[in-house]
């Protein structure tokens, strides 16, 4: 049997010391869960760290004239350039003003090059107040909020495609400023509402085309060719029509130009 050892000074000492390491440890143990309990908030100054697993994406820098939507902007739509109205013939029509110079003028362009005016002229730049245009032709104007709203009116427009009729509306809007500065008529320089009378009391088959900046892509044809499958416009001595694979525009209406009344129109023209 063994004999138990005494507990004498010297084990003692070994014993206390070995309580104080413990309590050491217990101590620097629960300073470590209180630390992670309770975070210590970072300085003023301090740079808060980034955590890249849940950071959400950035938003993007969206040009006025790009949006996603095309509802956001009450002027212009938002479809990439070159896209062509899906219905021409009912995106948008002329309604009771004599503007169907102007009318077939933008049809054309619109199959020609894209519904968004974009695609139809040089440069559209958005301002406070509106919109700086460059056409083709590099003529230059500026279109104010107000002046599109006067457009919307005075185009008297209508239309089953709020894109397309927006759109139209805009480059109606740009051909009379171009016909009030240019003084259309000899009264378009007196304002907005004159330019746009001169557009709406009957024109020269031609001058449409000129006043949204294409005139040096504008050419002569024949019906012929139109009611091949051509694109373009036709007039008689009292009204202008679109012309699209072969079928007349009759305010918003598809006819064929060989039943049109207007299959032997002499003036005819299509853009290159």
């Amino acid at each position: 049997m063994e004999t138990p050892v005494a507990a004498g000074p010297e084990n003692n000492r070994d014993l206390y010391t070995s309580i104080v390491q413990q309590l050491n440890s217990l101590t620097t143990l629960l300073n470590t869960l209180i630390q992670r309990a309770s975070p210590v908030a970072p300085a003023v100054d301090a740079v808060p760290h980034q955590v890249d697993r849940d950071s959400p994406a950035p938003f993007p820098n969206i040009n006025p004239l790009n949006k996603p939507h095309s509802d956001e902007s009450p002027f212009i739509s938002s479809v990439p350039i070159g896209t062509k109205p899906n219905d021409i013939w009912r995106g948008f029509w002329q309604g009771a003003e004599g503007n169907c110079v102007t009318v077939s003028a933008i049809k054309l362009a619109m199959m020609k090059y894209g519904h968004n005016p974009q695609g139809i002229f040089k440069q559209i730049t958005p301002t406070k107040t509106g919109f700086d245009v460059t056409m083709q032709d590099m003529f230059k104007l500026h279109i104010s909020h107000e002046e599109l709203k006067l457009a919307r009116n005075g185009s008297n427009f209508e239309g089953d495609d709020p894109d397309v009729l927006k759109d139209a509306v805009f480059l109606y809007a740009a051909s009379a400023k171009r016909a009030q500065m240019k003084n259309h008529e000899g009264t378009a320089r007196r304002s907005f509402e004159d330019a746009m009378a001169s557009l709406n009391d009957g024109e020269i088959p031609g001058d449409a085309t000129m006043r949204l900046g294409l005139n040096a892509k504008r050419r002569w044809t024949n019906p012929a060719q139109l009611a091949k499958g051509g694109l373009g416009t036709v007039a008689d001595a009292t009204h202008s029509v679109a012309v699209i694979d072969g079928y007349a525009d009759l305010y918003g209406n598809k006819v064929k130009l060989s039943e049109s009344g207007f299959q032997h129109a002499r003036r005819v023209l299509t853009l290159r």
